[in-house]
């Protein structure tokens, strides 16, 4: 017997989270749900991050790219999927929101003729709100309800959580058009779900449901296990998660933070793992950084970058400053601009791989310049001083590592202040990379230059080139 076809889908757009959560999405899919690349799509609203596809690109994953549902309401545009060539073929599809990660094969709960999805965890909808929108739909509203997963208040047995529907090629095709349809249908009468337009693309599936009289088989908690909630103990007994719905439950370096339930903590560790090991084969600073300057601003650049550190290095530029005296100043990697925003020079140029890092930092000073990209990549005039404070600590491969030194010191018309690893590191993460001693580094690839050490904090070390026909 053949072997039912089965894809997963999800949408993505330019949204930093999205991104962030479509790498978890498809590497815990490919790890722990036991999937081919060639059984994932990713389908990407106008554009795809550069970073992602770049991520995409080393799994296997090549991403579709799609225009977006309706500008009126963008978390709609899930519904997209329905169009994709892609899917139309499949024998079941598995339609997911980004934010899922999968920590098991969920292939054994792909059967039968039915649409299966959880309830939803909130019955925010009133009953009478169901009622006035079955009535204006023109449709009969089920009689029975079912109680919603998570307050336990009435709701309708169609109302599902969109997180991950598993959808069968026949009901997949019939919702190709309905669902689309009701949505559009909702969007010019969202009065109707206040407060709760948020949900229009779950309401709009419980009408195309009720059109096409198809029913919704339930899915166990287990194959959509929120995390971002506490769950009451009776909820939890016997509970063996598969895939984990964690919305926006991040910490500040893009882990899944602990639910509280021992069990479900178990497998949020599991795939933390996974993305620790996948940072350590493979690190986008584009994508991290995005991520982290849209969602944790406060936190900048890490540790270095706030508190006694950040004092420390102000102080350091400060005198280095007076002593050298740079007329034009070239800062590679200036994050949100604490550093830097109160050195005095005639020409100040800041670049970052983040355009929401540059865009603080134009907040921050005005009248000085910026430039979006990788330093290696963009066009860029030399300076007398080029800055590059714990960028090199966060390349992830020796390659990478002496391409920004050799560029930066292209980049130095005089002097070069840098910060990196000076030795093995004693404090170290998924994000950063040891190669060598940044001094060996640059006697060896600056030659005709003059190093010394300016100072240190943490286990960085700050370091001073100078080209040798200007002195120290």
């Amino acid at each position: 017997m053949t072997r039912p076809t089965v894809v997963y889908s999800c949408v993505t757009d330019q949204s930093p989270l999205f991104a962030h959560q479509t790498t978890i999405w498809a590497s815990t899919l490919l790890t722990y749900g036991g999937q081919r690349a060639d059984s994932v799509v990713v389908h990407a609203v106008e554009s795809c991050n550069s970073g992602l596809a770049q991520f995409l690109g080393t799994l296997g994953v090549k991403p579709v790219l799609v225009p977006p549902f309706d500008g009126r309401h963008p978390h709609s545009n899930k519904l997209v999927q329905l169009e994709s060539s892609r899917l139309a073929s499949a024998d079941y599809v598995v339609l997911c929101d980004c934010d899922i990660a999968f920590c098991g094969d969920i292939s054994g709960s792909i059967s039968g003729d039915t649409l299966r999805a959880r309830r939803v965890g909130v019955a925010n909808l009133t009953l009478e709100q169901w009622s006035r929108l079955y009535a204006e739909a023109g449709l009969e509203r089920p009689g029975e309800t079912v109680a919603a997963v998570l307050d336990g208040r009435p709701t309708m047995p169609t109302y599902c959580n969109g997180g991950l529907l598993i959808v069968p090629n026949e009901a997949f095709r019939l919702l190709t058009r309905a669902w689309p349809m009701w949505n559009r249908w909702l969007l010019e009468r969202l009065s109707l779900l206040s407060p709760f337009e948020y949900f229009t693309d779950q309401v709009s599936l419980a009408l195309a449901c009720a059109e096409l009289e198809l029913e919704v088989d339930e899915l166990p908690l287990d194959l959509n296990c929120p995390t971002q909630v506490q769950l009451d103990r009776h909820v939890t007994a016997g509970l063996q998660p598969m895939v984990l719905h964690y919305h926006e439950h991040l910490d500040r370096a893009g882990l899944l933070l602990p639910s509280g339930t021992p069990t479900i903590d178990h497998h949020i560790n599991r795939v933390n793992d996974l993305v620790r090991s996948m940072r350590r084969n493979y690190f986008d600073n584009q994508l991290f950084w995005e991520f982290r300057y849209a969602f944790f601003p406060e936190a900048g650049s890490g540790v270095g970058s706030r508190g006694d550190n950040l004092r420390a290095k102000r102080a350091w530029l400060a005198g280095e400053l007076r002593a050298l005296e740079p007329i034009s100043i070239l800062d590679i990697g200036c994050g949100d601009l604490e550093v830097s925003q109160e050195l005095e020079c005639q020409s100040y140029i800041g670049v970052d791989v983040s355009d929401r890092a540059i865009a603080l930092a134009r907040a921050k000073r005005p009248d000085w310049d910026f430039v979006v990209g990788d330093a290696r990549d963009v066009t860029l005039a030399a300076a007398d001083l080029v800055l590059c404070l714990d960028v090199l600590i966060h390349q992830p491969t020796r390659d990478l590592y002496e391409s920004l030194c050799l560029r930066l010191m292209e980049l130095a018309d005089r002097h070069l202040i840098v910060a990196g690893y000076n030795q093995r590191p004693w404090l170290t993460s998924a994000t950063t990379s040891y190669h060598e001693p940044l001094t060996a580094t640059l006697q060896r690839l600056g030659e005709t230059g003059e190093l010394r050490i300016v100072g240190g904090y943490r286990d960085i070390t700050l370091v001073c080139w100078s080209r040798s026909r200007h002195g120290v």
